[in-house]
This record gives structure tokens, sequence and C-alpha cells, in this order.
């Protein structure tokens, strides 16, 4: 248990089992050390033991389930009732940003609302939230097996992107220009994930990444990114380009502006979208952190760079001449 009057960071989910990951992590567990904090590290138990070099970078390590929701606050339920205390929550992984958003709320630490990023990382609620908003989407439909698919293809216009309804960096996404395509995408489908995923339309367009925080909930630009991709029928990324090069006009509308305007997401990490001739929405990611102000101040480390306050946000955006997809 951490002496009640040192400041303790909550490191939920640690970092993946790759060397960047791992290089990103113990970056910033270095710059929580300089800022005279202890920390208490989570992670899955096999992810925790493959990255052992960072548990000994931290006072304590645990291994806590992020996949599962209601594990982190369970847990932290648990370590509070037996006198432990934090004071940050900070997480760098995506898939672990609704743990670091249930720890958060568990502790009452400024954070976004689990229901908020759960909503951000659901896809086709992000769209349902986003065309409520009145932001052009891509027709869509949640499909549970190919027959529901091939409806769908059947009654929209291709081509068309299939992909799971939760997961990142392009996993399990395919393009198809046919019918005939569509057994092979479900089969490049994450397993798990075959019962439940979307078939929506693909949109032409260059494909940019708005990055930035959110301070007092208002939200602030950092840098725009533009996106280089492998070539369809997958999209995985491969580099970020920034400054992006913009065409002329969004390029005027960008000049200056640290303050976009964003639609109503009930969340501290959210994203901005734009329509009416700009940008329209495709995808947003929350990267968070909570903190009190004893504790330092919080980090974008998507940008891996530092902010005053707030939470950290992402998203996705494609100069399109309706909407927009996204991985």
């Amino acid at each position: 248990m951490a002496e009640p009057t040192t400041p303790q960071l909550l490191f939920v989910g640690g970092a993946g089992d790759a060397t960047l990951a791992v290089d990103v992590v113990g970056a910033a567990i270095r710059e929580a050390r300089k800022r005279g904090l202890r920390i208490h590290l989570t992670n899955q138990e096999a992810t925790l033991a493959a990255t052992s070099m960072l548990s000994e970078l931290v006072d304590t390590a645990t291994a806590v389930d992020f996949s599962v929701r209601g594990t982190t606050s369970a847990w932290v339920h648990e370590r509070v009732a037996a006198g432990d205390h934090f004071d940050v929550v900070f997480g760098v992984r995506e898939l672990a940003q609704e743990a670091v958003a249930e720890a958060a709320d568990a502790l009452g630490r400024p954070g976004n609302p689990p229901h908020a990023v759960h909503r951000v990382r659901t896809k086709d609620e992000a769209r349902a939230a986003l065309a409520a908003a009145g932001f052009l989407q891509p027709q869509f439909r949640v499909c549970a097996d190919e027959a529901e698919a091939l409806e769908f293809l059947g009654g929209s216009t291709g081509p068309w992107v299939v992909k799971p309804r939760d997961a990142m960096g392009s996993e399990g996404v395919t393009r198809i220009d046919d019918a005939d395509a569509l057994a092979q995408a479900l089969e490049f489908l994450p397993e798990g994930v075959r019962s439940a995923f979307i078939v929506e339309e693909f949109v032409e367009g260059r494909e940019y990444s708005a990055e930035g925080v959110f301070i007092n909930g208002v939200p602030h630009v950092l840098a725009l990114t533009d996106k280089e991709l492998l070539p369809p029928p997958n999209f995985f990324e491969i580099e970020y380009v920034m400054p992006a090069i913009l065409p002329r006009t969004p390029r005027r509308r960008w000049n200056g502006r640290s303050r976009p305007p964003s639609p109503r997401w009930s969340c501290a990490s959210g994203s901005s979208m734009w329509s009416c001739g700009g940008p329209s929405a495709a995808s947003s990611s929350a990267r968070s952190m909570s903190a009190t102000r004893a504790a330092g101040s919080t980090a974008c480390w998507r940008m891996s760079s530092p902010a005053l306050s707030g939470s950290a946000w992402s998203t996705t955006t494609c100069w399109a001449t309706r909407s927009t997809w996204t991985r």
C-alpha cells in the first residue's frame, strides 16, 4: 500500500508486446518518475509477463484484464477498500481506454465517461450518434452472417467496406467491389467478431487525422496529419505525414483554427467533425488521462506532447463529396 501523501499513478493496460509499444510506455513511466509519482501498472497476465522489463520500472504490477468490461473498476474498488489510493489514471493503449475511463469513474477522478468511450470505440454506435447530430454518414448495417451482409449489398451502392464493430489499426478491414468478394472479407475478420460485424458503403477521398486535446471541455487542435495507407483491399496505415498537405480550400479553413466546431459527445475525449463543404466525420479515438491538480498535468501521448490539462483525442476525417468511411 502506497503512503497516503505520495501521489500515485494507476497505469491501465501497460504496453502491448511490441518494441514500439514498450518504448512509449517506458518513456511515459520515466516522465511520471520525474514528477515524483509512484506507479501501479496493470495489464493482461500474458502481456504483463511478456513485458516484464516495464514491471521492473514501476512500484507495483498487477494482472488485470482490461478487455473485460467492469473488471478494472471492480479491481479499483477492491484496492481502495484495501487502503490504496490513486491520484492519476492513465493509459496509452487504445483498446484499454474504456478500462481507463472505468477506473477514473470509480475513483471519482476527472476523465471520460465510460459510456462515451464505449460509444466512440463501437463504430456503429458512433455512426448513429454522428448521424443524429446532423453529420453525413455512409449507409451501414451491423450484420450477423453472410446472408444479412448480402442483403445489405443488394440494397446499397458499392464499393463497400467490411470491418469489425470494435477494433483498431485496420484489423480485419477489407474493401470489396462486388458480392463475390464478401466471403473472403468475412474470413479476414478477427475470430470472435464474425457474429456481429459492419458492412458499409465506401467513400473515396484522402484521409487526415486531427490530433488534439480538450481543455475545460473545449477542443484544441495540435496538428493535422496526412495518413498514408497501403492500397486496397486492406487499409493498413504505414505513416502519418505532419504537417498534412491539404488542398487549398480546406487549408484556408484550418489556418489559425484551434477550436473547430464539435458535436456533443458527452465525452471529454472526443473529436471534431465538419460538413457543409468540409470534411465529414469518420471516426474518433479516446486517448485520455485523468488527474488531480496536485498530481501534475495531463499529457497527449498520441502526439507525445504535453498539454496543460484535459484529455487527448484523435479524429479521422476525409475530404469527400458526401461522407466518409472509418477503419
